[in-house]
């Protein structure tokens, strides 16, 4: 006997007759703060809570629908706390289980209010996204039923104060897109949350641009197979720390850090990237770092390095010296900008299989510091299609054999011999350490 058949055996007529009727639309009055509206039809889901929310695109359509600029906050909590609003108004039932979830809506906050603890719906899929509260008190919201939490919070961006310190996510599997572009956001507590189960994180923080600290470090990452842009565009955080990921099964970290700008430190020593195949822009624009330590990075199956180092301006060295590039194919702009380097070791790379190079050593503004360049015999251009303004700028750069900067396209980018003239050092000229 399958989950829903037992269920229905458990349950008595007056149930039964609840779910031949539930895809009658609810229609429910807000008195007078509203029109009368349907708001949709009930889909029940089989759960073991017992005070069940609709779901986050239901919930999400149904609060745009009745709050106006003018409600700025958002409360969920017990009943008996507002026996004033609870008498005066009359709510819109927006549960989704026998007991009673109600919202109520005065001039400037929507509380969301029951007798029972408030359990979210598995699917919190957009629950908040676009949403133009300021700030939002779990008050009585228990997510422990919750699988789902994508886009939950998505572009939030008048919320100033928000507390997910409650929140139990031992069940969720994907967080993609939570606090996408949650702009105004100044500290977010995400101590609490249990990860374990989670394998999607990308953009998960994408362009909290205000954050000015944020503790990931209890974050079980293990499962994990997409951090695209997970930090992107986290302009004020100063520091990071990412030391206790797990990354052994994640393919994508292109734009991970991307727009860290304000990062002076980051510590991802330890990734297992062995899975990796796109690790574009991953540290592009953190101008701030002054080093980086991804000497240990296992690059076998990454095919994209575009712009993986674009304007870490401060950087004044990077070790790449065992990058295996076999399978990479697109290497434009990887150290553009990379003004305080004045060496670089790409004696490891492979570039077989390479068509794009244009802007990989440009310099936009100033000649930089980057005055060596040692490569090793598996360097090659013969698949490269765009070499456009690979090397502009580099003027301080100088050939193992003397020759001096002169040319900006890929006829010089191999090692400088009496018979070939180029930028480059023969690795094995390289002075002891």
């Amino acid at each position: 006997m399958n989950r829903f058949s037992k269920w229905l055996k458990s349950y008595t007529v007056p149930v039964l007759c609840l779910l031949l009727f539930s895809a009658i639309p609810l229609t429910a009055t807000l008195g007078k703060y509203a029109k009368t509206k349907q708001i949709g039809t009930i889909d029940l889901e089989i759960t073991k809570a017992q005070n069940l929310l609709i779901n986050g695109v239901s919930f999400n359509t149904l609060l745009n629908d009745h709050c106006t600029q003018s409600v700025k906050n958002l409360v969920f909590d017990y009943a008996n706390k507002y026996p004033q609003i609870t008498t005066e108004i009359e709510g819109i039932d927006i549960g989704q289980t026998e007991n009673h979830i109600k919202l109520y809506v005065t001039a400037d906050t929507a509380y969301i209010l029951s007798d029972a603890t408030i359990y979210a719906n598995p699917d919190c899929r957009q629950m908040f996204s676009g949403l133009k509260f300021r700030s939002i008190q779990f008050n009585n919201f228990n997510t422990s039923e919750v699988v789902t939490m994508n886009q939950m919070f998505y572009r939030c961006i008048l919320l100033t104060s928000l507390d997910v310190s409650s929140f139990d996510t031992a069940n969720v599997t994907n967080m993609n897109e939570m606090f996408y572009y949650c702009s105004a956001l100044t500290s977010l507590d995400l101590s609490s949350f249990n990860t374990v189960n989670v394998t999607n994180m990308n953009e998960m923080f994408y362009c909290c641009s205000a954050l000015t600290s944020l503790d990931v470090s209890s974050f079980d990452t293990a499962k994990i197979t997409n951090m695209n842009q997970m930090f992107c565009g986290c302009a004020e955080l100063t520091s990071l720390d990412v030391s206790s990921f797990d990354t052994a099964n994640v393919t994508d970290m292109s734009s991970m850090f991307s727009y860290c700008s304000a990062l002076t430190s980051l510590d991802v020593s330890s990734f297992n990237t062995s899975s990796v195949t796109n690790m574009t822009e991953m540290f592009y624009y953190c101008r701030a770092l002054t080093s980086l330590d991804v000497s240990r990075f296992n690059t076998a199956k990454v095919t994209s390095m575009d712009d993986m180092f674009n304007n870490c301006e401060a950087l004044t060295s990077l070790d790449v010296s065992r990058f295996n590039t076999a399978n990479v194919t697109n290497m434009s702009s990887m150290f553009r900008n990379c003004y305080a380097l004045t060496s670089l070791d790409v004696s490891s790379f492979n570039t077989a299989k390479v068509t794009n190079m244009g802007y990989m050593f440009y310099m936009m503004y100033t000649s930089g510091n980057l005055k060596t360049i040692y490569a090793g015999s598996k360097w090659t251009t013969s698949k490269i299609i765009n070499d456009i303004a690979m090397f502009t700028n580099c003027t301080s750069l100088v050939g193992g054999n003397g020759t001096t900067y002169s040319k900006t396209d890929k006829t010089y980018a191999c090692i400088d011999t009496p018979s070939t003239p180029g930028y480059f050092t023969d690795i094995n000229d390289k002075p002891a350490e």
